[in-house]
């Protein structure tokens, strides 16, 4: 006995969408977190703020880059730097009082001497860089494999994703 055609396209739906999950947590993407060199406002010396993250793809598109000025990025980022072993990096990524916002968020700051790098001073720094297609000149802070799942949320997620639904 044949299925009717809304059986039959409810068993295609439910093997796409296994088929689609599968793929999701079984293949992974080299996910770059680049920084961007920033004079620390406090002690004056030269500091590293997290600046995005974006998959290592032979032919880069930035489109696919998140950039580090929300909460959710800036936790990824910090556990993508302990995945790989970069502690003291994800030690400068933590939660601040910042008398501009009011009360304390998850921010970047100086290793020396714990100042706040200012987040708007960041985020037209990274615009600009992605805005000249420079990315390539950041330098890359860790380099690490996470599945394409993982990804897809961050960027979908990220208010500050360049590019949803990649």
């Amino acid at each position: 006995m044949l299925p009717n055609e809304e059986w039959a396209a409810y068993l295609l739906t439910r093997r796409a969408r296994y088929r689609v999950l599968t793929m999701a947590l079984e293949n992974t993407y080299e996910l770059l977190v680049r920084g961007l060199p920033v004079p620390c406002k406090r002690c004056g010396r030269d500091g590293m703020a997290i600046a995005l993250i974006h998959p290592d793809f032979e032919e880069p598109d930035y489109l696919a880059a998140v950039t580090a000025d929300g909460e959710l990025v800036l936790a990824f980022a910090k556990e993508l730097l302990l995945q790989a072993r970069h502690t003291t990096l994800a030690g400068t990524i933590k939660y601040r009082r910042d008398p501009h916002v009011g009360g304390r968020h998850l921010s970047c700051g100086c290793a020396r001497c714990d100042g706040l790098f200012d987040p708007d001073d960041l985020a037209l720094a990274v615009a600009e860089v992605l805005k000249r297609g420079e990315v390539d000149s950041l330098p890359v802070l860790a380099r690490v494999p996470r599945t394409v799942g993982e990804w897809a949320l961050l960027a979908e997620l990220s208010k500050t994703s360049l590019f949803n639904g990649y």
